[in-house]
């Protein structure tokens, strides 16, 4: 028997993704995230922005991305968003389905949201 479950989710544009994969540095025992500073802040604010519109919403935030920054980006962020989960789309079963809450950018403009308005009612 199979279920579909959906579940709401964050994603990174392309240019998000390629900044934070050109950031990954192998050290002696991990992959590590390493940003400048005020890239940093801003992918911080970024996720800031997105998780906050996820809680909001009676959601729990969860990010799906790439499986080569997945572990990486996670322990970047774990200590400010210990409630963020991460995880690929390699990880995740057939039977979910995915709806994309929002696209979160590093971009002038703000992180595009996929669906006007996100209440629990609408869930």
């Amino acid at each position: 028997m199979t279920y579909d479950t959906l579940i709401y989710t964050l994603s990174l544009s392309p240019e998000l993704e390629k900044i934070i994969g050109e950031g990954i540095r192998k050290t002696p025992s991990e992959l590590a995230l390493v940003l400048e500073p005020n890239i940093a802040l801003a992918v911080i604010e970024t996720f800031s922005q997105g998780i906050q519109h996820m809680t909001a919403s009676g959601l729990p935030p969860v990010l799906v991305c790439g499986p080569q920054i997945r572990m990486p980006l996670y322990r970047f962020l774990k200590s400010t968003f210990a409630n963020l989960t991460v995880i690929s789309l390699m990880e995740l079963p057939n039977q979910l389905s995915l709806k994309n809450v929002m696209t979160l950018s590093l971009s002038s403009e703000k992180p595009r949201e996929h669906q006007s308005k996100l209440t629990p009612q609408t869930v």
